[in-house]
This record gives C-alpha cells, sequence and structure tokens, in this order.
C-alpha cells in the first residue's frame, strides 16, 4: 500500500480485519501527507483500494474527488456553550460556570463508547484552566446526531476556545477592567500561561494607543497539543467596514528544532482559524451535504490574509506541539477585537466581517 496518512498501523489494523490478511504481511509506504488536519487519521480510501485490488487480482490507484471527499466528512463536530459567571465588588473573578452541549466523535467510531458517561473530549482545554478561579464547573451534555464525525485540526478546541475566550473577555469589560490585565490577575504563579500573555503584552505594543475606529482583542488556549496566545487588530472604516489588520502570536514551543517551521505552522494555523471563522459552513438539507466544492466552501484568499506576526518562546521547558495550537485562538481574539472596535458582541460562528 501507497498512501498519504497520517498513521500507517492504522491502515494495517483496518485492512487486517477487512481483508484478513496478516498485519505483518502488510507494508505501508507513506507518502507526503500534505493537508491531513485529522481526516487522514481515517483509512477509508484506503481500504477502498486494498478490496478493489483483491478483488480485481491487479493493482488499484484510487483518487478521490474534492466533491466526493468535501460531501461525505467526515466533519468536525458542531458544539453550543452555555457560560455563567460572577465578579466581586472588586471586579474579580470568583466563579465560572462552562457547559458544552456536542456529540461524541468516540461514540461515532466505537461502539463501546458509553454516550452518558463524561465526553472529555468536549472538554479540551476547559477542565484545566489556567485562570485561578475559586469557583469553577465544567459539565457536558451529550447531542447525538447521525452526522459522520472524525477530528479536525484542534478538534474540539477549534469551537470551544471561541465562547470560553469570548466569555472572558466579557467579564473583563464587565469588570471595567483591561483584558489582559484581567487575564493577568488571574495567575498568581510564573507558569507557562503567564509568560505567553506577558509576551504577547510586549510584541502586540498592547498598551499603544491604536488609530481612531481601531480595535483590538486577545485569547489565549491551552490545550493536549500545546499553548498559544493571539492578539488580533481590527479598523473600522467610514462605512462602518470590518479590515483585519495585524494578527500577533506567540507560542510557547519548550524545545525548537527549526523556528522556520514552528512560524509556518502557527500562520497556516491562523489562516485556516480565519477561513472557520469568516467563510462557509457545511450545511446539510434531506440528508444531504449541499457543499461540494470550494466555489461554496470558500477558503481564505491571499489578498484577506492580515499580517501575521509569530514570537516563540523556546526556553528549555518539555517539547509542545505546533500543528494545531494556531487554531483556537483566532476567533475569540478576533471577535474581542471587533467588540473593541464596535461594541458589537458575536456568539456565532462562522460570521461574516460585512454583516458586523
Amino acid at each position: 500500500m501507497w498512501g498519504s496518512t497520517q498513521g500507517a498501523d492504522l491502515v494495517q489494523d483496518e485492512l487486517t480485519q477487512l481483508l484478513g490478511i496478516p498485519k505483518e504481511n502488510i507494508v505501508v509506504n507513506v507518502t507526503f501527507v500534505g493537508g491531513g488536519f485529522g481526516r487522514r487519521l481515517f483509512s477509508d480510501y484506503a481500504s477502498e483500494a486494498a478490496y478493489l485490488s483483491k478483488q480485481t487480482g491487479t493493482p488499484v490507484k484510487v483518487i478521490w474527488t474534492r466533491e466526493d471527499d468535501t460531501s461525505q466528512g467526515p466533519f468536525r463536530p458542531g458544539t453550543y456553550s452555555s457560560l455563567k459567571g460572577a465578579l466581586d465588588r472588586n471586579g474579580k473573578l470568583i466563579a465560572l460556570h462552562h457547559k458544552v452541549v456536542a456529540p461524541s466523535i468516540d461514540y461515532m467510531l466505537w461502539s463501546d463508547v458509553d454516550p452518558q458517561k463524561v465526553n472529555h473530549g468536549a472538554l479540551e482545554g476547559i477542565s484545566e484552566c489556567a485562570y485561578e478561579i475559586p469557583n469553577y464547573k465544567t459539565g457536558t451534555v451529550f447531542a447525538d446526531v447521525n452526522i459522520p464525525l472524525g477530528w479536525w485540526r484542534a478538534v474540539y478546541s477549534s469551537t470551544t476556545a471561541f465562547p470560553h475566550e469570548s466569555f472572558i473577555d466579557e467579564l473583563a469589560h464587565k469588570a471595567k477592567k483591561d483584558p489582559l490585565e484581567f487575564r493577568l490577575e488571574m495567575i498568581s504563579g510564573n507558569s507557562q500561561f503567564k509568560k505567553v500573555l506577558l509576551e504577547l503584552k510586549d510584541k502586540s505594543a498592547w498598551t499603544k494607543q491604536l488609530p481612531k475606529g481601531w480595535g483590538r482583542g486577545i485569547a489565549v488556549w491551552e490545550f493536549f497539543a500545546g499553548l498559544c496566545g493571539q492578539v488580533v487588530e481590527v479598523s473600522k472604516d467610514k462605512e462602518g467596514k470590518i479590515k483585519i489588520e495585524r494578527v500577533v502570536a506567540v507560542i510557547d514551543c519548550g524545545i525548537v528544532v527549526n523556528p522556520d517551521n514552528v512560524k509556518a505552522q502557527i500562520e497556516g494555523g491562523i489562516i485556516m482559524g480565519l477561513t472557520a471563522a469568516l467563510k462557509d459552513e457545511i450545511t446539510i438539507e434531506s440528508g444531504r451535504v449541499k457543499q461540494s466544492n470550494f466555489h461554496n466552501y470558500r477558503l481564505l484568499r491571499m489578498n484577506e490574509v492580515p499580517l501575521i506576526e509569530v514570537h516563540i518562546i523556546a526556553d528549555g521547558v518539555k517539547p509542545r506541539g505546533v500543528g494545531e495550537p494556531g487554531v483556537p485562538p483566532l476567533a475569540p481574539a478576533l471577535a474581542n477585537a471587533i467588540f473593541n472596535a464596535t461594541g458589537k458582541r458575536i456568539r456565532k460562528l462562522p460570521f461574516k466581517l460585512d454583516a458586523v
């Protein structure tokens, strides 16, 4: 087998089960993956080629069209968040409850998963919070769907970071405090999370006054794949049209081998996050996916990409991931920047800048 896969062992396991060939007799030659992003953890295309090859007794090459892939999925799970918070008289956050309503990828894929048990995947980045909040609670509610689900870059964090960090911003505004300082006040120790916040403050020139009509927003996210924070700056013209001017990212890597590769991964994650926040959604009507290719499931174009700055913290702490952390902070940082510029809150993704 020659194929673009994120897991040669996963291909072996599936072909062994499908065709009854001993695992040691299956050789998987991994070609360049390109954009895998979780989709190529699935082995359906490899199984299709292997099945056809065994039936015909000849080598088989399978290529799915863009329309096949877009319409059949699998798709990342949609989530819905309910948040409540409480401030004391000094504007300090003393209570936060974040409940996530979400389907379960594990339940969709494996029959032995109990959907009534806690879906820990939906709580990634939330169950262990860097902010020191005296009364902190999280929970999940299982949403049963019949849509094929799978992993997408940053998995559940690609959606749950948006409500969580947006709500922190709303609480800071309620407390009449600077959003970055509000976050720093909730971290007493010298953690990596705090280091990212301080580096963001410095590299983004957070305290520098912006031009009239501009706004800036911040978001930081830590989960299984790593730690990254971002500041987004937007402008508003005389007609009220919003333009994304700059994204400043700080990634905590611990140890870095190739800084250029780190920057490329974060830049790509930011562009992917912008696409997911601003472009099209997958919609299903009468059991069929309506989108089919890039004409109705658009990607961010080069002329829409803002200035991106990536700064790396590599202080010798344990190595951390770089492929996924660039995605989650983008949407909340952008939404917070838009609020700072316009006074309008965004609570649903995707949204259109022209509609703000």
